[in-house]
């Protein structure tokens, strides 16, 4: 699969186990996309394309690349923020 940097997409994608190649949109003000994409990239997760006239050399490469299967952590503070908020959180 090919998508942009949206961490949302990646993560879906990645967490179906699909190939993915990662293609950030790298005229944003802010680096997120291009961040997520270096970090999925350099960790074997993922193909990062930065350069779109690559894409169809990165499109070879993924069918004979061995990617690194990721393991989604639940990373979800509602319950400490909540508490935090109220005063009740133990330090």
């Amino acid at each position: 699969m090919v998508c942009h940097a949206g961490a949302g997409t990646i993560y879906k994608l990645l967490g179906i186990n699909k190939k993915t190649i990662i293609v950030p949109n790298t005229e944003r003000t802010d680096n997120h996309q291009l961040d997520i994409a270096d970090y999925m990239g350099t960790r074997g997760y993922a193909i990062t394309v930065k350069d779109f006239s690559l894409l169809a050399e990165a499109i070879r490469k993924v069918t004979e690349t061995e990617l690194i299967s990721f393991e989604k952590h639940d990373f979800d503070k509602t319950r400490e923020i909540m508490l935090f908020s109220l005063g009740e959180l133990d330090n």
